[in-house]
């Protein structure tokens, strides 16, 4: 027997050789064994001609990859079978290679298909690479788009990588998710990033996270285009509530300008962006650095009006405890200075950012800049504005005499927010308007807003504002005398509270427990705290509240059907305060 192996590559004095044995010596007892690749014979036509004589004197056996079955006897590993048949086609020699590997290792297989993509044309490859990178579930339409070709063409490519066991044209993808990277990796980097700014520029479909993926591997000439690729990206998740999404593609922004060089003023810009994402995300405890880097950077771009934006920062927040409310008024001031008088939305907002800083350190002060911030706003017609600025003038104000105008702005908020559509400002009318609404005693009214905020909290499941709902069923849940309810829903807000950072939480959740205790007539285990109060902060006096509420105990609490334990308060509880009776 003589075998000649890789017979596609042999030279034409080769090939007449075995075309003489095999017409002329037939009747010697001789057998002999060729073996030949169907790709490159078909590369060259000496080949093809000189094999197409020899087919009428031989044998051809068609040799296809193993099966599933056959591939799990050889490597040993029958729950591997599937995925190692699907990235090797079968190919023994494959497999051979994934042996003496690690089959669990994913860089193994990949080096595997990359030998199989290798073996494709280059246009071919070109195209799988394509694929990969333009998926999922690539069009030819697009492809073609993308590479420049014709539709028919990129089919073709399609089709020739199916017959090689790469693409599966069912699902209009590479054949396994590994050949994705094996294609991509077949690529010269030039090449790879031409591509990805081609699928940029060129699928006017591609969602803006696509886009932004595309030029982020764009290569270096393309990195402002990313930037705000990224950009635009958070915009569009951040419209539909995705926050951790929104600060991811910002992350990716603000790397990659600091990477490139970019200036204050862009760096600026784009981390007070990130910080508004991470309050809606995750809180503003975790914003505060970013907000802090983004008022440096824009004092170093020297931009009166960046430094205002910083100043002003997002949205509405009421801290009463920490050092953040100094810094934030700090700030807030700063930047009216820079900017000097005016009518813009901008003196509206950083008028009411310092209102709501300034409410326990400089109340007439607060009540001042509130107004001044809901006159600006209504002189320039702007209605998140004026929305932002009456949220600032209601807090800075509270008390029985203000409770008719809270009652009517707290409305005008509601709808000045849905005309801006900013959601936000929306779910904080409506809980000041319920927070009216208890003061007035209108439990029914209440109720109502209560299922509509409910609502509203659903769309955006944001643990912020999830908590201002659970404080006004605490509440409910003490009109009902459900004290076994109030303490639930009172350590429930205190666990949001802390994943937050809300300096505030754990008074709110003193203010609540302590409830809870006076009305299953254990009031006087918290007077250890209040005594602590008071020795803490004897300036402060909020913990005379808790005091007289000790001494003021009911007659005849109403408890749980049945039960007088309570959960267990947190460690932190004997610092609480009625410091929440403020709002």
């Amino acid at each position: 027997m003589v075998v000649l192996d890789d017979l596609h590559v042999a030279d034409p004095p080769t090939t007449a050789l075995l075309g003489f044995v095999a017409t002329h010596l037939r009747e010697v007892p001789l057998l002999v064994v060729a073996t030949i690749r169907d790709r490159e014979v078909r590369q060259r036509a000496d080949m093809a001609d000189a094999l197409g004589r020899l087919d009428r004197h031989a044998t051809t056996i068609t040799l296809a990859g193993l099966d599933v079955t056959a591939v799990g006897r050889l490597v040993g590993s029958r729950s591997r079978a599937r995925d190692l048949h699907a990235a090797t086609g079968g190919n023994p020699m494959f497999l051979e290679q994934v042996q003496r590997g690690d089959i669990d290792t994913a860089d193994t297989l990949v080096s595997v298909l990359q030998a199989r993509v290798a073996q494709l044309p280059p246009e071919v490859a070109r195209t799988v690479a394509t694929a990969a990178l333009v998926g999922p579930d690539p069009a030819p339409d697009a492809l073609a788009t993308v590479l420049g070709l014709s539709v028919r063409t990129v089919q073709e490519h399609l089709a020739t990588a199916a017959a090689h066991g790469l693409f599966d044209r069912t699902d209009a993808r590479p054949a396994h998710p590994l050949t994705a990277d094996a294609a991509l990796r077949s690529l010269a980097d030039d090449d790879r990033e031409a591509l990805h700014a081609a699928a940029a520029d060129r699928l006017p479909s591609a969602s803006p996270a696509d886009r932004a993926h595309h030029l982020l591997h764009a290569g270096p000439a393309r990195w402002r285009d990313a930037v705000d690729a990224c950009v635009e990206a958070a915009d569009a998740a951040r419209a539909s509530h995705a926050h951790e999404d929104a600060v991811a593609h910002l992350r990716r922004a603000v790397d990659l300008a600091q990477d490139h060089g970019a200036g204050a003023a862009v760096l600026a810009d784009l981390t007070l962006a990130l910080a508004g994402s991470v309050v809606e995300a995750s809180g503003r405890a975790d914003a505060e650095d970013l907000y802090l880097r983004a008022w440096d950077l824009a004092e170093a771009a020297d931009d009166p009006w960046l430094i205002g934006r910083a100043g002003a920062r997002h949205g509405t927040q009421y801290d009463f405890a920490g050092d953040i409310t100094h810094a934030v008024a700090t700030n807030a001031r700063a930047a009216l200075d820079r900017l000097g008088d005016g009518d813009t939305e901008l003196h509206a907002r950083l008028h009411a950012t310092l209102a709501a800083a300034s409410i326990v350190e400089a109340p007439t002060d607060a009540v001042a800049h509130a107004g001044r911030a809901v006159q600006i706003a209504r002189r320039c017609g702007d209605p998140a504005a004026t929305a932002a600025a009456l949220v600032a003038e209601q807090v800075a104000d509270l008390g029985p005499a203000t409770l008719p105008r809270r009652l009517e702005t707290a409305r005008e908020i509601i709808a000045l927010a849905e005309e801006a559509r900013t959601p936000d400002l929306a779910v904080h009318g409506r809980f000041l308007l319920m927070g009216a609404l208890l003061e007035r005693g209108e439990v029914g009214e209440l109720e109502a807003q209560l299922r509509q905020q409910d609502a509203r909290i659903d769309e955006f499941a944001s643990p912020r504002f999830a908590r201002h709902a659970l404080w006004f069923r605490c509440t409910r849940a003490m009109l009902d005398g459900d004290a076994d309810a109030v303490e639930a829903l009172a350590h429930e807000c205190y666990e949001i509270a802390e994943r937050l950072g809300d300096p505030d939480g754990i008074a709110v959740f003193g203010a609540q427990y302590g409830v809870a205790r006076w009305m299953r007539g254990l009031v006087l285990e918290m007077e250890g705290a209040y005594v602590d109060s008071a020795r803490a902060d004897p300036e402060e006096p909020m913990w005379r509240g808790g005091a007289r509420l000790a001494v003021g105990r009911p007659r005849s609490p109403r408890r749980g059907p049945g039960r007088s334990t309570s959960c267990r308060p947190p460690p932190s509880w004997r610092r609480a305060s009625t410091r929440c009776s403020r709002w």
